[in-house]
């Protein structure tokens, strides 16, 4: 998911004052990124400092969930459960749904130290790298999977709900999905 449908269900949220948002400091997030009158905001949030945590925690409050998204998926034209092979990754997009990548283990010093946004990793992962590759023996069935050729029947094929409904502006000029490769 990128940044954009990320921000159109934040302003569908605060349009229907949802609960979902639970203070001020989450109105004004979004009468920011509208360019509302800040006027018409409350005046007392001017001054406060954020955190990450609260940013964080109002981020996964508003996004589109992963399993709500992707409605169906095949990889190498063989249906897969959509919620084993896609995981949220907090990105400067926004949360995203992220396929077929590496461990944070293989990737981080201190991958503990990162936010868990209820991510799995149901097949045995390889420590792969763009420099060395695959380890020597590793099994076909270890992620990150290599396509077999090219064609869509030989890679990632998905059924996505963008939920236009949800949409009310938007930070690009247009609504739908972004794929980052």
């Amino acid at each position: 998911m990128n940044f954009v449908k990320y921000i159109n269900n934040v302003l569908q949220l605060f349009t229907h004052r949802s609960p979902k948002l639970e203070s001020n400091i989450d109105r004004r997030l979004l009468s920011d990124f509208c360019d509302e009158d800040p006027l018409s905001m409350d005046s007392s949030i001017d001054n406060y400092t954020g955190d990450w945590d609260s940013l964080k925690k109002f981020m996964i409050r508003v996004s589109q969930p992963c399993h709500e998204m992707i409605v169906s998926c095949l990889w190498a034209n063989n249906p897969k459960v959509c919620s084993e092979i896609f995981n949220p990754s907090l990105t400067d997009e926004g949360i995203c749904c992220s396929f077929n990548r590496v461990k944070p283990d293989y990737i981080f010093r201190n991958p503990k130290d990162l936010s868990d946004l209820n991510v799995t990793f149901p097949n045995p992962s390889a420590n792969w790298t763009p420099e060395n590759g695959y380890p020597p023996n590793t099994p076909a069935e270890y992620t990150p999977w290599r396509p077999w050729g090219a064609g869509n029947h030989l890679g990632l094929t998905l059924v996505l709900d963008a939920e236009i409904e949800e949409y009310y502006c938007s930070s690009e000029v247009s609504y739908g999905f972004k794929v980052i490769l």
